[in-house]
């Protein structure tokens, strides 16, 4: 009888904690279905300052965290790759067998077959506190994105950080308009005041551009430039790249008012304005007024007066974080493009003709730093609850 009193028991505990476990991780997803009938499964947690994922082909997971790299196999075993308490990892994508990733200032690969690390440059300008630097694998080349230093070309004062300042990738010709109570030119550093016409030199590969990496001839050249911070890229079916650009704010000396975040699809030998256009209208537009005036170019003789569109523009500054293309139709019959707002809390999608459509709602921000599409499932690392989860669109 006490047996039987004790089996019943531990069966109703079991159950009572699957309940409350259900609840619980309910409770902590707080994931809100918008539109259609979704799937949502934990598949990883406990990450700690995650920064990217990817799969290779037979479906083992990578997660890049500050300070190091896993993997994540299919059959569920996990084993650390790389680790060192002096990385500062930003980025990381897998491609052939190879994890390529952005430490500080160095492009690394890591060869899977070998376990051996090989530093491909040495040489990027990510210093500063508004810099995000961004890698993007496709076919035989390595696409690296540098943010800027500055948030529209004009260095502030940050302390024991004060010399940091904008490198240009090409020459450019100064307005001769200077800026703060230590006079300061774009391009120059902090306390130093640039005159009419004064030539700022190349500095390759320089603060706002996108650097093409050969794997074929181990080159690089730049790929395109003026472009302020891309948050997140992919590649769609045809390989052209589309990107989230962040606006410039409305803080600092040469503070940008009624700018908002963009898609762009960015093309080769292009220069995209940063920092006198941004989303391709001119500083001195209506757009941008400031108190009333209009906002004057810190740079004469620009590259191009030709300055490229924004392919969507968003109605928020500071929201787009994360982006993945649906290449392959995975999830849908209608190639489209998936990303994260994190002020609106919505995964969305976006089509060609530029159609919304939000598929989550979520009560909080997630954080979420990078999605991946495998196997007609999406993919999101969540910084907010230290957790990798699925998305499957039904």
């Amino acid at each position: 009888m006490l047996e039987k009193i004790l089996k019943v028991s531990s069966a109703f505990i079991l159950i009572l904690a699957l309940a409350l476990g259900f609840l619980f991780l309910t409770k902590n997803q707080e994931i809100d279905i918008l539109k259609g009938n979704c799937k949502i499964k934990v598949v990883y947690k406990g990450i700690d300052k995650g920064v990217a994922l990817d799969f290779d082909e037979e479906g083992n997971l990578y997660l890049a965290k500050e300070k190091g790299i896993e993997a994540i196999y299919s059959n569920g075993v996990v084993k650390e790759l790389i680790k060192d308490d002096s990385f500062k990892i930003s980025s990381m994508r897998y491609l052939k067998n190879k994890i390529y990733y952005i430490d500080r200032n160095y492009f690394k690969v890591l060869d899977l077959n070998n376990m051996e690390t090989e530093v491909l440059m040495n040489n990027l300008p990510t210093y500063g506190q508004l810099n995000e630097t961004k890698i993007l694998a496709s076919s035989d080349n390595i696409y690296i994105s540098i943010g800027t230093v500055t948030n529209s070309g004009v260095a502030e004062n940050l302390e024991e950080k004060g010399m940091v300042y904008d490198l240009s990738p090409k020459p450019l010709t100064l307005s001769g308009i200077n800026f703060g109570e230590n006079i300061t030119g774009p391009f120059l550093p902090y306390g130093s005041g640039g005159i009419k016409g004064q030539i700022i030199n190349s500095n390759f590969p320089g603060n706002g551009v996108v650097i093409k990496y050969s794997l074929k001839n181990k080159k690089s050249n730049l790929f395109s430039w003026g472009i302020k911070n891309i948050k997140s890229w992919d590649t769609n079916s045809k390989g052209e790249i589309y990107s989230i650009i962040e606006g410039m704010d409305n803080i600092g000396v040469r503070a940008i008012e009624g700018d908002n975040d963009y898609l762009y699809k960015l093309e080769e030998n292009k220069w995209y304005g940063w920092p006198d256009y941004s989303g391709g209208e001119p500083i001195t537009s209506e757009k941008f007024l400031v108190n009333g005036e209009r906002g004057e170019f810190i740079l004469d003789n620009h590259p191009t007066t030709e300055i490229p569109k924004a392919f969507y523009n968003h109605n928020n500054l500071g929201s787009l974080e994360a982006l993945v293309i649906d290449k392959m139709n995975e999830l849908n019959k209608v190639e489209k493009i998936y990303f994260y707002d994190k002020k609106d809390k919505k995964l969305s999608t976006l089509t060609y003709d530029c159609l919304i459509d939000d598929i989550i709602t979520f009560k909080d921000d997630e954080d979420i730093k990078d999605i991946r599409i495998f196997k007609n499932k999406l993919y999101l690392l969540s910084n907010k609850k230290n957790i990798i989860f699925s998305v499957e669109i039904i």
